[in-house]
């Protein structure tokens, strides 16, 4: 039977044999049409939905139809995606002042997500790493210069990132100054100004830094004059 044909109505008729002589249908295709049209809404005739639903009821289903407001997409329970990962157990981690056989590591960390690393070395900022075991999960450190210092070299693992522990660094990096009497901190981002202004980070000019501050080496050459300069005062 043509498809065509049945939507110009010139189909030849519905077959007149007694029910009991008809072969019997699936218990699939008298459901298809009732699934069909509840669910997309399709108002086409029932002989045409149910030659569709026969024939390829699982494209069908699955696909797109061009059918009006009320066509959506529709997607079995099986084809749900799973539920996230659970967010690793932050109380699990380690939050500690790094030493000098954790400079590799942190140098990998730093470069593997294009923060700049060159530096380290011969400036040695204090570093704190959150440690889960061997690994470390992320990274921070501040750069003194008097009352102010440069907070710099946040980064978190990506299997750890959206778990709430770059807030967690940059908590425990201002209580460090706090407790070191650090009463401003600077930093330059190009890439997380709404996570810093979350955590109360204000964008200011580089030249209302201290004149110490811009000697660094982030401010002279590693970072780029696109970067964006921001302060927080610890008072």
């Amino acid at each position: 039977m043509d498809f065509c044909s049945l939507i110009r109505g010139t189909a030849p008729a519905r077959s007149t044999r007694p029910a009991a002589d008809r072969p019997p249908r699936s218990r699939s295709a008298r459901f298809a049409p009732r699934l069909w049209q509840q669910n997309v809404g399709l108002t086409a005739p029932p002989l045409i939905v149910r030659i569709l639903c026969r024939t390829r009821v699982t494209d069908a289903i699955h696909s797109r139809i061009d059918t009006g407001p009320n066509c959506r997409r529709l997607t079995p329970p099986m084809l749900h995606k799973p539920n996230p990962a659970p967010a690793p157990p932050l109380s699990n981690l380690l939050v500690r002042a790094a030493t000098a056989s954790d400079l590799d590591l942190i140098r990998t960390l730093l470069e593997g997500d294009g923060l700049p690393a060159s530096d380290l070395e011969a400036v040695r900022p204090g570093f704190l790493l959150a440690c889960a075991g061997t690994q470390i999960a992320g990274a921070g450190a501040l750069e003194r210069y008097g009352e102010a210092a440069l907070l710099r070299s946040l980064v978190v693992a990506a299997a750890w990132r959206g778990h709430g522990l770059g807030h967690r660094l940059v908590k425990s990096l201002e209580r460090q100054a706090r407790a070191a009497g650090v009463r401003t901190l600077v930093l330059l981002t190009q890439t997380a100004q709404e996570f810093f202004a979350r955590l109360d980070y204000q964008v200011i000019a580089r030249e209302q830094t201290p004149a110490a501050l811009r000697s660094s080496s982030e401010f002279r050459s590693l970072c780029p004059a696109s970067a964006i300069c921001m302060a927080k005062s610890l008072r």
